[in-house]
């Protein structure tokens, strides 16, 4: 059966008084890629819940669509107004065409009220139908999560100053959109809204130079020991993680040469644990020292309560910046959150990455901000994290990947005679972030509490 045209409305709305868009809900996912001439798209996630996000869909024209809505986000948001006339334009192609609407309505949605959480994959960039104009596209949608973002944190009785912060973050995700593939053009590429959505419905914070998430311990597989009296801390790899030569972990297994590297084994029984220490300096080791539970108590491992460490684009990672934020979150979380305590930082980044100590020289903010941090090796990919300092995707390209800054150039230089790069984990604990500046867990390794034959 053929499939009905879609048909445009000349007909602007104003908020709550604008034309019945209930046929645009019914729009298919088919309908809309007719409409967008972008056939080649995945039909499965374009249409992933298509249909509940109709049915909570407005009779009118949404809110977030209208010019002093998303003017105000803009705003909040710390965008300054020099795009404004060109997303005015595009706001109101939108608002008259239904399939557009069902799009963005279809995208908001998704982003920010699906009670199941799945990222825009393969959608629509826009720019058969909007040209150079595709990015705000999705920047309005980057826009619509920002009053969401300040309800949320009303209701958790979060302080203002801490929600103007945090809604910056919209800002931060548009600078991929326009620094990397799309020639200087403004907007936001719809693969961010992901991290956007977190925002407006979990426990996430900007306070000050860094973010912080209260949320299970995701990113550090380690299981992490302090010793009871003195308090040195060692982290032992789980059980089956596969370490190559180096005491990296490498997520193509090719990458292992045959019969070389090893399997790490752990164990605990009532009396102690036992396995694979990871240094702090994020090298995975043979040497499997038992601890004692009588000497040695267990601080951290997968699944605890923990502040995810997020590091926002934007340049500043000084000493003194990185100390007030950790400083605050310190203050922020029991303050707001008593009864969910968490037992430290843990991330991922390419910031993690102990290569960065020979990649850069040691008095830079990079390898300061490494250093403050106990590393631990994950399944990494040869070219992983390189995208957040240069977005650019795949293998360097010397020639033509940007140089602009200290950092991108004396990587590329690096990467030249080293081709590998990595992402890594990192953990710091709660009791040691206090002591954020001070670089608590590299000045003593070989900590002598592990015993020199590792059987202690």
């Amino acid at each position: 059966m053929a499939t009905p045209a879609v048909q445009s409305t000349s007909t602007t709305a104003s908020r709550g008084e604008g034309p019945s868009l209930t046929p645009s809900a019914s729009l298919s996912p088919e309908q809309i890629r007719q409409r967008v001439g972008e056939c080649g798209l995945d039909p499965d996630d374009l249409g992933w819940r298509w249909d509940l996000g109709g049915v909570s869909q407005p009779a009118a024209i949404p809110d977030f669509l209208q010019d002093d809505v998303w003017r105000r986000s803009r705003i909040d948001g710390g965008f300054d107004d020099s795009h404004d006339a060109a997303c005015a334009q595009v706001a109101d192609q939108v608002r008259r065409d239904p399939a557009l609407v069902r799009l963005l309505w279809q995208a908001y949605w998704r982003t920010y009220l699906s009670p199941e959480r799945r990222r825009l994959q393969g959608w629509p960039t826009l720019e058969p139908l909007l040209g150079d104009r595709a990015g705000f596209f999705y920047y309005l949608v980057a826009l619509a999560g920002i009053p969401l973002t300040q309800a949320h944190h009303r209701r958790l009785g979060i302080p203002a100053a801490v929600t103007a912060s945090t809604v910056q973050q919209a800002r931060v995700e548009s600078v991929p959109y326009y620094s990397g593939a799309h020639n200087g053009r403004f907007g936001v590429d719809f693969p961010q809204l992901e991290w956007l959505s977190h925002y407006t419905r979990e426990r996430y914070f900007r306070l000050g130079r860094l973010e912080f998430w209260l949320e299970p311990n995701q990113a550090c597989p380690a299981r992490v020991y302090r010793h009871r009296a003195t308090g040195q801390v060692v982290a032992l790899a789980p059980d089956g993680m596969m370490f190559a030569d180096d005491g990296a972990v490498y997520a193509d297994p090719s990458e292992r040469r045959p019969g070389s590297g090893w399997t790490a084994s752990f164990q605990a029984d009532q009396d102690a644990w036992c396995g694979n220490v990871i240094t702090p300096f994020g090298q995975g080791t043979r040497w499997r020292p038992r601890l004692a539970k009588a000497v040695w108590q267990e601080v951290l491992r997968p699944g605890d309560l923990c502040l995810t460490l997020h590091i926002p684009n934007g340049g500043g990672l000084t000493p003194a910046a990185c100390r007030d934020s950790i400083l605050r979150a310190l203050d922020f979380f029991p303050r707001h959150f008593p009864d969910s305590l968490p037992r430290g930082l843990v991330s991922i980044s390419w910031l993690f990455n102990n290569q960065l100590r020979q990649a850069l020289p040691a008095d830079t903010n990079i390898v300061h901000f490494l250093n403050q941090f106990y590393s631990v090796p994950r399944p990494s990919g040869r070219w992983d994290g390189l995208w957040f300092l240069f977005l650019r995707k795949g293998a360097p390209d010397f020639d033509a990947w940007p140089r602009d800054t200290t950092p991108q150039r004396q990587i590329l230089d690096f990467l030249r005679q080293h081709p590998r790069w990595r992402e890594s984990a990192m953990f710091l604990l709660w009791e040691d972030m206090l002591h954020y500046g001070e670089k608590v867990y590299l000045q003593d390794w070989p900590y002598p509490e592990l015993g020199a034959a590792g059987t202690t």
